[in-house]
């Protein structure tokens, strides 16, 4: 928690024997910007990679203002670090009258501190908000669950909906919302952050909410629904002074990596790097804390004074080739894949295919050698190429496996290997006890076994990962219980997952739910069926298990046909509607999660619209799948466009239509799907005959034939 000592400054921070499947992938409505009105400055869309930026805490602690604000923007901008990424400038504790007055107005509305504004030219948040936006970068601030939060500070408990308005005209991009002051009368602490949530909502503006309750409570199983990241231990300066072991304990607490994902990521605290923090870390254990934040995809928030960063500091939080692990478009957190006693080694697999970021972290006393074995991290056997990331150097090429030179203790080194093809890569939320990491539920042995750790027993869901190492059409999940007998005397039931839900992604994509149910407690195999989809990672989702565990002896998908790009017969397809530039219907076949289909705004109110497949020859069309947009831009909820009549038309010669089905579905972001008797046809239409908000697109259709 909060402290009032100086020297402890707490901060904070988802077959072609089958038929052919068609995905129609697409993004954002041209309908236009929820964000203020009286607000020229239109956020940009929401990032689904962690956010990077700057924030006052272990810097300055309180004693900030407007000019600290607009200075260190200008830091940004000057240094090149605004261009490397890191945009978000955080206010943090300060800014708030405290102590010395009255915290609201008669209105109810947060009173700035007085001096906040004190001998600059800026009079309101709103003028410090443009002039931080005129640097092309976003403006966060600070508040607490609680009435009065850390230190006697104010917050915003009974207020979220009043106070996230307030923030919403004054500009602000994103919110850290602190837990210091606990939850008002008859509320939960995921109650508490869901209430901020919906308050945002509300807004209309796109600002992105940081959870801050230090790990309590489990926010890895619930944060990913509500916040763009979430604390995942306790405030990382933990010791006078700043000391290695407060970076390894943060980093440790923070391996969840079933949690994280696109838009969403676990926050192990603020990077405390540079030499005005007394020389805490060496250089070395400086390079490993950066690398370690960045192989987990984690937020990087940096908390030096940006106007007075040195050489050695920029070379270390500056490297564009460390912060293009942290921001790559697979979204995933990296995996500890071997453990050699106080050496490990860190896979991250990233979105070209057969690549992985790898680190090698020494977290002992000595100096030592760490072997990265390619069956290990993910990569093929046979020869990759490598590359040191630190010293942004090609070491050349290596057959199976690559052995570092000799690594000081607490030093790393961060390597990219780039093989012909990747094979499958299992990660799990849980912390696990040697013997038991997620890479054995793919060793193809009945006797090893993923297990989730003792610690987050009864803490669900639990996740894990498969890899496909590139997009390809999956339809199954297969699911072998643990198969031992030692820990459980009924049985060896211990871990056999009961509820579960299955969810897929596309490289850079958010992920999509497409199929849940139970599964009876015994040994038997279990299996998952959904309707054919292109992924590249798939998870297992754990919701719940025998005796409050989750393990797996084997786990595997069923991938269909051919990767991406090489379809079994010629696709095009073409719609009713008028269309922006961006928005065309051949959007949506191109397999990117981030184009869509979408009717014209021009048109809105006017039905029917539709898009028509052709599929290249006569087929046996035996569904259609339809999973709506999942853009949250232009609709408080993202529904815009959702199509809630529709008919099913099919054609022989793509002059005369027969209908195949019609009804009607829910306005919500669930997978919808129609089952049709087997009728031969090569022109496919979905025809729509009412869309929420008078619009109608799609995120995602495709059509199963034989």
């Amino acid at each position: 928690m909060r402290s009032n000592s100086s020297n402890q400054y707490p901060s904070c921070g988802r077959s072609a024997t089958l038929g052919l499947r068609i995905l129609l992938a697409l993004a954002c409505s041209v309908a236009g910007s929820v964000a203020d009105k009286a607000d020229a400055y239109v956020p940009p869309p929401r990032s689904l990679a962690p956010p990077m930026g700057w924030n006052t805490w272990y810097s300055v602690n309180v004693h900030i203002d407007a000019q600290l604000i607009a200075d260190m923007a200008d830091a940004l901008v000057t240094s090149g670090l605004r261009d490397l990424g890191y945009k978000q400038v955080g206010m943090d504790a300060g800014w708030w009258m405290a102590n010395a007055g009255p915290a609201r107005d008669v209105s109810g509305n947060i009173i700035v501190n007085p001096g906040f504004f004190a001998g600059t030219s800026f009079t309101t948040m709103k003028d410090l908000a443009d002039y931080v936006h005129g640097k092309g970068l976003t403006l966060g601030i600070y508040t607490d669950t609680g009435p009065e939060g850390c230190a006697g500070h104010n917050g915003s408990g009974g207020y979220e909906v009043q106070d996230a308005a307030l923030f919403a005209s004054w500009g602000i991009d994103h919110v850290k919302v602190d837990h210091c002051g606990s939850n008002i009368s008859g509320r939960t602490t995921e109650q508490s952050y869901r209430v901020w949530r919906d308050a945002i909502s509300l807004t209309g503006r796109a600002i992105t909410l940081n959870v801050c309750n230090w790990g309590q409570e489990s926010p890895w199983t619930w944060g990913p629904g509500l916040g763009q990241s979430w604390r995942s231990g306790h405030d990382i300066w933990a010791s006078n002074p700043f000391a290695w072991n407060d970076v390894v304990v943060n980093f440790d607490a923070n391996y969840h990596p079933g949690s994280s994902g696109p838009g969403a990521f676990n926050d192990p605290d603020f990077l405390i790097i540079g030499p005005q923090f007394g020389g805490g870390l060496s250089v070395n254990e400086e390079q490993s804390y950066f690398g370690m934040w960045a192989i987990s995809a984690a937020p990087l928030i940096l908390t030096a004074d940006i106007r007075s960063i040195g050489p050695a500091t920029m070379a270390i939080v500056g490297n564009p080739e460390v912060i293009a692990v942290n921001q790559d478009a697979a979204y995933m957190q990296g995996v500890l894949v071997s453990k050699i006693g106080d050496l490990e080694v860190y896979s991250k697999p990233l979105a070209a295919t057969g690549e992985r970021a790898v680190l090698l972290l020494n977290r002992g006393a000595t100096a030592a050698t760490i072997t990265a074995n390619w069956s290990d991290i993910g990569v093929s056997a046979g020869s990759a190429t490598v590359r040191d990331l630190y010293a942004r150097t090609n070491l050349g090429t290596f057959v199976n496996s690559y052995t570092s030179p000799l690594i000081p203790p607490h030093g790393s080194m961060m390597i990219k290997v780039s093989g012909s093809a990747s094979t499958p890569l299992y990660a799990a939320t849980s912390v696990v006890a040697a013997g038991f990491e997620a890479s054995k539920a793919m060793d193809g042995s009945p006797s090893t076994m993923w297990h989730s750790s003792w610690e987050d027993r009864y803490y669900f869901p639990q996740y894990v990962h498969i890899d496909l190492g590139a997009n390809r059409i999956v339809n199954q999940v297969k699911y072998l219980p643990r198969q031992d007998q030692l820990s459980d005397p009924v049985g060896g039931k211990n871990g056999v997952i009961t509820d579960y839900r299955i969810e897929t992604r596309v490289a850079g994509g958010d992920w999509v739910g497409v199929g849940s149910g139970s599964w009876p407690i015994d040994m038997t195999e279990k299996h998952a069926f959904f309707p054919p989809r292109q992924a590249r990672f798939i998870r297992l989702v754990a919701l719940s298990g025998f005796n409050g565990f989750a393990s797996a002896a084997e786990l595997s998908a069923d991938h269909l046909g051919p990767s991406t790009g090489t379809l079994t017969a010629p696709v095009s397809a073409f719609a009713s509607s008028v269309y922006a530039t961006g928005f065309e219907a051949s959007k949506a076949i191109d397999g990117n999660l981030s184009t869509m289909w979408h009717s014209s705004v021009m048109q809105q109110w006017t039905y029917p619209q539709h898009v028509t497949l052709d599929l290249g020859s006569i087929k046996t069309v035996k569904s259609l799948t339809y999973v709506p947009r999942k853009d949250q831009i232009t609709d408080l909820a993202g529904r815009n466009g959702v199509i809630k009549s529709y008919n099913l038309r099919l054609s022989l010669d793509g002059w005369t239509y027969v209908s195949a089905g019609s009804g009607s579905w829910p306005v919500d972001m669930a997978q919808k799907t129609i089952i049709i008797s087997d009728t031969s046809a090569r022109y496919v239409r979905l025809e729509a005959s009412d869309g929420h908000n008078g619009l109608v697109s799609a995120a995602e259709v495709w059509v199963g034939v034989q």
